[in-house]
């Protein structure tokens, strides 16, 4: 797209793409003759980006950033936008050119994710996160609070390390007999803290 420097982005050009990114067709589009490219801006974003946009003309850099749009059909969508100023050869500035792109699946899913990682973060039981081999890869706060072990101390580590030795064979045997067949293993383990004192968990393990 291009368009002018003003606070409604008045559009010069539009792609076809603006029709499945927005739901408007490029016409619609191009001198505002639907509506201008601002009000597609979600109004809590509309400052920050015309901000920006000013701060990196000032200095002939390159634009980019993440915002929400409202489509045609109403629907909220991020946006990722990249571009840069147009200057003459005086060093007014002409226009603005760039790309914008529909990364809402993209960012949708790393809000969804990093919302898992507050709740998983914030409980009282313990979480740990392995790779196939066993190898630690991620614990929570209660794993540090309960078993005394930080999370550098036990990144890399195998859940061994937690070992009371208070189970025999056949319960290890049992346990990953049901996790080898897809299924999820739920019993009492006893386990050690760092400081070699044992306590008793209720465990679930898939």
């Amino acid at each position: 797209c291009r368009c002018q420097n003003d606070r409604n982005w008045t559009m010069d050009f539009v792609s076809e793409g603006s029709r499945e990114l927005t739901g408007y067709a490029p016409e619609e589009l191009v001198g505002n003759q639907a509506l201008s490219f601002n009000d597609l801006i979600c109004p809590h974003h509309r400052e920050r980006v015309w901000q920006k946009w000013q701060d990196v003309l000032q200095v002939r850099g390159r634009f980019e950033d993440e915002y929400e749009i409202t489509t045609r059909n109403g629907q909220v969508k991020w946006v990722w936008e990249q571009g840069e100023g147009v200057f003459s050869q005086e060093g007014r500035i002409l226009a603005l050119e760039g790309f914008i792109s529909d990364i809402d699946e993209r960012k949708r899913a790393g809000l969804e994710r990093d919302r898992l990682v507050a709740a998983i973060e914030q409980s009282g039981e313990t979480v740990v996160i392995t790779d196939a081999a066993g190898s630690i890869l991620y614990v929570n706060a209660a794993f540090e609070k309960i078993t005394g072990y930080s999370r550098e101390e036990a990144i890399g580590q195998n859940p061994k390390i937690l070992s009371s030795g208070q189970h025999d064979r056949e319960f290890y045997r049992q346990m990953w007999n049901t996790l080898m067949a897809g299924h999820q293993w739920e019993g009492q383990i006893v386990n050690r803290r760092k400081d070699g004192s044992l306590y008793t968990e209720m465990a679930a393990i898939s």
